[in-house]
């Protein structure tokens, strides 16, 4: 996985790099007038935005708590590694700690920070319970993300309704089925 330190100056340069492909890009497409003389900055401050999130620390605190812990449904926009399209994913994380625990907001922040780096859907579960596996050495992890398409809902098989599933387990979430059964439950 990428960890760019970009600076000030190297990131204004990259977003001037990117108007001028944007504006290449709206010219020959015929895309010209007032409506466009905007977007090439619009754009590059887009991705500028979404790809410049700082890899967020996961340091693990003490608990005595050896319960499932559940955040969940909480909702990050990514994009289309293929289409550059947007993705609206729904979370839900969970584990049984051992000994240590993760603050909330982090489970958010580092999902955020994933989704800087384009992953396949198919990826990203294991992505998470293996961060969380690494530095939480929990009992059991497990990940599941729900995914909304906009490259299947606006062209292609144009499924409006249609979402993607995607899941990883680990430990007693895995081998363990009232374990398992209490995390889907949640």
């Amino acid at each position: 996985m990428r960890n760019v330190v970009r600076t000030a100056e190297g990131r204004e340069a990259n977003k001037k790099v990117l108007e001028e492909h944007v504006r290449t890009f709206l010219d020959i497409n015929g895309l010209e007038g007032a409506d466009f003389d905007d977007t090439p900055a619009r754009v590059a401050r887009l991705w500028d935005t979404f790809l410049n999130v700082e890899k967020p620390a996961l340091h693990a605190f003490p608990t005595s708590n050896d319960e499932l812990i559940v955040p969940k449904q909480y909702v990050l926009w990514g994009y289309c590694p293929h289409h550059l399209i947007p993705i609206r994913y729904t979370f839900k994380v969970g584990y049984i700690p051992r000994n240590k625990a993760l603050g909330l907001s982090k489970f958010v922040r580092y999902s955020r920070y994933l989704l800087t780096t384009l992953p396949l859907q198919e990826d990203l579960p294991c992505l998470i319970t293996d961060a969380l596996e690494e530095v939480l050495e929990p009992m059991g992890v497990g990940c599941i993300v729900e995914g909304w398409h906009l490259c299947m809902v606006a062209r292609g098989v144009e499924q409006q309704g249609s979402t993607v599933v995607t899941s990883s387990m680990k430990g007693l979430l895995l081998h363990s089925q009232t374990a398992r059964d209490e995390f889907l439950r949640a």
